[in-house]
């Protein structure tokens, strides 16, 4: 009789062991998923010529307990079904003027340069980033308020995003 309690125990509690690693591992799998938020901060547009530039100021955060690297992000034509890859390369996108003041008896000016990719975002983490991306003159515009089409490519998986025009200023960066 004792022996039959014994072995009861045993099942029970290797039973109880299983079920808990279990749910260790679907806890695990669900922390470790691509779990990234984009914030749109502003958006800045300058028309030449023959193209269209746009400088995205995005907030990027990882909400995963894994760090992710973003590869490349496009944005969309809904009208045209065309997408637009942003700028790999650190290039420059603009400059923002600091004039005299009685900190400063010197003015300044600071370059902005777009961020190089890949974008490594580490565990929990974010950053404030400008993303440059140069369409066609067909593109069309985006004002306050228009929704915003974006693929993000990242070393586990692609996800799309409809992020709204919070802000337009044309005037914070001088090109």
């Amino acid at each position: 009789m004792k022996q039959i309690i014994t072995e009861n125990i045993s099942i029970f509690i290797s039973v109880v062991a299983f079920m808990l690693s279990m749910w260790q591992l679907v806890l695990a799998t669900i922390k470790k998923r691509t779990n990234i938020s984009i914030v749109l901060e502003n958006i800045q547009q300058f028309k030449e010529q023959d193209c269209i530039k746009y400088v995205f100021i995005y907030t990027l955060v990882n909400k995963s307990d894994a760090p992710i690297n973003i590869t490349r992000m496009f944005i969309s034509d809904n009208k045209y079904k065309k997408e637009y890859s942003c700028s790999l390369n650190h290039s420059w996108v603009g400059e923002r003027y600091y004039p005299k003041s009685p900190e400063n008896d010197i003015p300044r000016t600071e370059r902005i340069l777009s961020v190089d990719f890949p974008i490594s975002l580490v565990t929990h983490g974010a950053t404030m980033v400008h993303i440059k991306f140069v369409t066609d003159t067909s593109f069309s515009s985006y004002k306050v308020g228009d929704i915003v089409d974006m693929k993000v490519i990242t070393d586990k998986k692609t996800k799309l995003f409809k992020l709204r025009c919070q802000r337009q200023d044309n005037a914070k960066l001088v090109i």
